[in-house]
């Protein structure tokens, strides 16, 4: 039986699957994020700042997706259709939905940087902040 989507599941000793449209490295970090920042608007975030430790940026290494393919390996490009939508499911991993100027917009706003604290934390250590126009901070660890 197959958990929710964005569980991780083990087939055999050596070979697991991910239930997500994206990497498994950014999906169940931002799939924590997705509940955390539902009561925030799009047009209310100024900046998303995602730090990470020094491995998930050599995965996640499209910080600027022109595909659907280059969109699951991008902690921007799932970070802004998080902001934009609150899911990111089959749905959202289109080219349509990549090159959407709405997501495009959003995906300008992420910085996605190796941060000390969260690589301290291990292979899935992520830190967000989002940053919002009336000057408030929002921090997810």
């Amino acid at each position: 039986m197959l958990k929710k989507p964005g569980s991780v599941f083990s087939i055999s000793v050596s070979t697991a699957s991910w239930i997500c449209p994206s990497s498994a490295l950014n999906g169940a970090p931002l799939d924590a994020r997705a509940s955390a920042s539902n009561d925030i608007k799009p047009e209310q975030i100024e900046r998303i700042r995602v730090g990470t430790n020094n491995h998930m940026p050599t995965t996640l290494l499209h910080n600027d997706p022109k595909n659907e393919l280059q969109a699951k390996f991008s902690m921007p490009f799932s970070a802004a259709i998080l902001a934009l939508r609150r899911r990111a499911g089959l749905g959202e991993y289109t080219d349509e939905v990549v090159q959407a100027p709405a997501t495009i917009a959003m995906m300008q706003k992420v910085d996605f940087y190796v941060n000390a604290e969260a690589d301290a934390a291990g292979f899935h250590g992520l830190i967000t902040r989002i940053d919002l126009l009336n000057h408030l901070r929002r921090r997810m660890k």
